[in-house]
């Protein structure tokens, strides 16, 4: 039995296994791109978020910039998580969302606890 092997096809086979194998390192490097993303925004909330409890204006608003900058990192590569991943994700801008909102409550009560009852 003769095998006939067309050098056209070899060639070709040869592109597409390497365009393939490219193609896929190309995804898995996006996807762990996104993960890195999410472990970096994890953290900075653990981070930041426990030990700002009190934060002044100018902390909220420096927390604020950087929590943004986070977030539209993720944005961009929110397509490329699993979905327990984004899942997490949101669960974490809801943990900084939440803390926010009691950051403002915070800063629009009074001091002295008199003038809370007038």
């Amino acid at each position: 039995m003769k095998i006939q092997v067309n050098l056209k096809h070899v060639v070709l086979l040869l592109g597409l296994s390497i365009f393939m194998g490219c193609n896929a390192q190309r995804e898995s490097s996006v996807q762990n791109r996104a993960d890195q993303d999410l472990v970096e925004l994890r953290n900075w909330i653990d981070n930041k978020l426990d030990k700002a409890e009190n934060a002044t204006a100018d902390e909220r608003a420096e927390l604020q910039e950087e929590f943004s900058s986070l977030t539209a990192k993720m944005e961009n590569g929110l397509e490329n998580l699993a979905e327990e991943s984004k899942e997490e994700y949101k669960q974490l801008r809801n943990r900084y969302n939440e803390w926010e909102a009691k950051q403002e409550r915070q800063a629009d009560m009074p001091l002295d606890p008199e003038e809370q009852s007038e």
